[in-house]
């Protein structure tokens, strides 16, 4: 009884998400796999991969400003799996090209175009580069994107608190994205 209750509550939050955003999600995730399949299908070890092998000091993280990472680690942990961080990173990058198309009511062409630009975009080589930590990094651009959503979706006084949170994480996971955050506020 409690699985039909599950799946048709999965299926009505499904329903109501516009077709467009669907689009840029799935667009966003497959072109992502094919752009940067090469590496998640290899093995490229930088040194990051042999600092958490052997010497890694799990203090540095919090020294850094980067504490999010604590907690986000344990779910993927400190070693690469190629296919694996590639498919939960693109996951993240999809799920953040869903929302900005919502946010600015692209129902055009142009989001093919954008879930491309946002897929192929130089830095994922730069994240997909360091597969240890990138699942880190995506998870920082959806937390970047979803504190301006939760603003845009219930109001400046309403989505302030859940926005906080969100901006606090994004910040807490890599402080780079507030360019992110800023930007699209300012869009918005």
């Amino acid at each position: 009884m409690e699985e039909k209750s599950v799946q048709a509550s999965v299926d009505k939050v499904y329903k109501k998400i516009p077709a467009y955003v669907k689009l840029a999600i799935a667009a966003t995730f497959i072109m992502g796999i094919l752009f940067n399949l090469f590496i998640f299908t290899n093995k490229a070890v930088n040194h990051d991969d042999i600092m958490a092998e052997f010497i890694y000091n799990k203090q540095l993280d919090i020294v850094s400003g980067r504490y999010m990472w604590l907690l986000i680690r344990r779910i993927t942990s400190y070693y690469d799996m190629p296919m694996l961080f590639g498919i939960i990173g693109m996951a993240g990058l999809a799920v953040s090209a869903g929302i900005i198309v919502y946010m600015l009511k692209i129902k055009d062409r142009f989001v093919i175009l954008l879930s491309a630009i946002m897929a192929s975009f130089p830095i994922n080589a730069c994240y997909y580069s360091y597969l240890s930590i990138s699942p880190v990094y995506y998870f920082a651009i959806l937390t970047a994107v979803l504190g301006v959503f939760f603003v845009e979706r219930f109001g400046r006084w309403a989505g302030i608190i859940p926005a906080g949170v969100c901006i606090m994480m994004s910040l807490g996971t890599y402080q780079s994205f507030l360019a992110l955050t800023i930007g699209l506020a300012f869009t918005m």
